[in-house]
């Protein structure tokens, strides 16, 4: 799998762990190395895309898919789901699974050991309608019980996607795939140890449930 990047000094964006986006610099393609190519992102950008381009039929086969195995779809494709169903104008579902795509992303960076790579998070807000994110901000209040239940289901079920989904957003992809074939690349911990993972779980739902509610509390 081929990773094309622009880059910007000392900026990379993501989107789909697939394609940097930055301003005015020409393009670079490499392939995916080391540990970087062992990260199963295939099935939720498969959704992703169909949620994106896929007709109706595709797309109602897909959020069946999705929200009967919840667990099993990185925030990519969460994104998209609440974009589809805002689209629809299934407002308050469209907020449930944002919710869930905002929270499952900053657990997995707040997990994530590569710091370039955390800035996934804001590439996926970016990935959504900024009519989706006022929507979301505008009515914050409406949706605290919303949020809750996104919390709730959370803490009880642990992701089965590939949390190294972000680490496809960093530079440490971008140096792996530009060495050399004959050259082995660096391969550091791109994950905090697993056994952190339960405590850094609660502190990023927390921090993103004070975040909201600071954000309600501003109306």
């Amino acid at each position: 799998m081929k990773l094309q990047f622009k880059i910007v000094i000392c900026s990379v964006f993501a989107l789909f762990g697939t394609v940097v986006q930055a301003q005015n610099v020409e393009n670079v393609t490499v392939d995916r190395k080391g540990q970087y190519a062992d990260i199963d992102v295939d099935a939720s950008n498969a959704a992703a895309k169909v949620l994106i381009q896929g007709d109706e039929d595709e797309r109602e086969a897909t959020m069946a898919a999705m929200m009967k195995e919840p667990d099993s779809y990185n925030p990519t494709a969460l994104y998209m789901m609440a974009q589809a169903l805002f689209d629809m104008d299934r407002r308050e579902e469209a907020i449930y699974w944002l919710l869930m795509g905002e929270i499952r992303a900053r657990i997995d960076a707040t997990i994530c050991a590569e710091r370039s790579a955390r800035q996934g998070v804001s590439v996926l807000r970016q990935s959504v309608s900024r009519d989706l994110m006022l929507y979301m901000i505008e009515n914050a209040e409406e949706y605290v019980a919303t949020l809750d239940r996104a919390i709730a289901y959370i803490r009880e079920h642990d992701a089965e996607y590939d949390r190294r989904w972000i680490n496809l957003h960093g530079m440490g992809v971008f140096i792996a795939g530009m060495s050399d074939d004959g050259e082995k690349p660096s391969e550091t911990a791109l994950s905090a140890p697993e056994d952190t993972w339960p405590q850094l779980k609660a502190e990023a739902l927390d921090g993103y449930r004070d975040g909201y509610m600071k954000m309600v509390d501003k109306d």
